[in-house]
């Protein structure tokens, strides 16, 4: 009887294995054919395919029938003055794979479902929705392609917010997020982590003031289809926009009075401002490890009373067997 139980022990544990895998290897969350309407009112779908090489491009819709019309749309995005180019692969079957989004202000990512990255082009987005195509280089024997497509920006649950204190607790969409206090970050920055790690609003080195380290645990059973946004709430329970070069908020009225560069509309950029009294606040988000966000800000943390967290959602939808040629 003991090797017949050890024989079921292997086996369970082999099945456990097994199971584990396949959830490891799963880059998707739902399949779709030919479209599949999202939470915000849009919809994805796939337009068709086209064949090119160094002379022309020659697409066709779902059903195989020829698209003159997507092919011309796609030549003349080529002939532009964009700068992008038709990349050929050689001994290769070279093929456009087109996608839309009806509407909404997120981008979109597609990937192979082993999830290698694909070049992407577009005709539009920045809240036009989405008409765009990757470029797929299969064997030349290939039949289909499988394609995970990601649109971002849909919505998640309302923000929350929680007591700025150290060892607060808050939930938002799943996810639970535990905040782990605060620490400066010396004014010489010769302590600082390598490149990259102190940026302040969209990416920009951080000025000459103070600035300081927000730690965040954050604990979600998929990262990766929720993104978080943090705000600095002061004591009047409005956002902190603006602060002295101390740390300490000032109001918009102020900032625009008083700031000599708010004309010019500097507002997300206190590098670019190395005279001004006050500068645009930012709290920048990086995970350093594992579940553990750093936010770096400019805000001194006496200011906050409040943390606050938004969020956006992604959706992974697989179009499973796409023919590389016309039927």
């Amino acid at each position: 009887m003991k090797p017949k139980q050890r024989l079921g022990s292997l086996g369970i544990g082999l099945l456990a294995l097994a199971m584990a895998s396949a959830q490891v290897a799963k880059l998707y969350d739902v399949e779709a054919s030919r479209s599949y309407s999202l939470p915000d009112g849009s919809t994805v779908s796939y337009e068709g395919g086209c064949s090119f090489d160094d002379k022309q491009v020659n697409c066709w819709t779902p059903d195989g029938t020829p698209a003159p019309d997507l092919s011309e749309k796609i030549s003349s995005y080529y002939l532009g003055s964009n700068g992008n180019e038709l990349t050929i692969g050689f001994k290769k079957k070279n093929r456009l794979v087109v996608f839309s989004r009806s509407s909404g202000s997120g981008g979109v990512s597609i990937n192979s479902l082993e999830g290698s990255y694909l070049q992407v082009h577009q005709l539009n987005g920045n809240g036009n929705g989405f008409f765009g195509w990757a470029m797929v280089k299969s064997a030349l024997d290939a039949k289909s392609v499988s394609l995970v497509l990601t649109p971002y920006g849909l919505p998640a649950a309302p923000l929350v917010r929680a007591p700025f204190t150290e060892g607060a607790k808050l939930s938002y969409d799943g996810a639970s997020i535990t905040l782990g206090g605060t620490k400066s970050i010396p004014k010489d920055r010769k302590n600082a982590p390598g490149p990259g790690q102190f940026t302040g609003g969209n990416g920009q080195q951080l000025g000459d003031g103070k600035c300081w380290q927000y730690f965040v645990a954050v604990e979600t059973p998929n990262s990766g289809q929720l993104s978080l946004g943090y705000t600095m709430i002061d004591k009047d329970g409005k956002s902190i926009r603006y602060v002295d070069r101390n740390g300490r908020a000032v109001s918009e009225l102020k900032y625009v009075k008083e700031s000599p560069y708010a004309a010019n509309g500097y507002y997300m950029n206190p590098s670019a401002q190395p005279n001004a009294k006050y500068v645009g606040a930012y709290a920048s988000p990086n995970y350093v490890s594992g579940s553990v966000v750093t936010i770096t800000s400019n805000i001194d943390p006496a200011e906050v009373k409040f943390l606050e967290v938004s969020g956006s959602r992604s959706t992974r939808i697989l179009f499973r067997d796409i023919p590389l040629d016309p039927k």
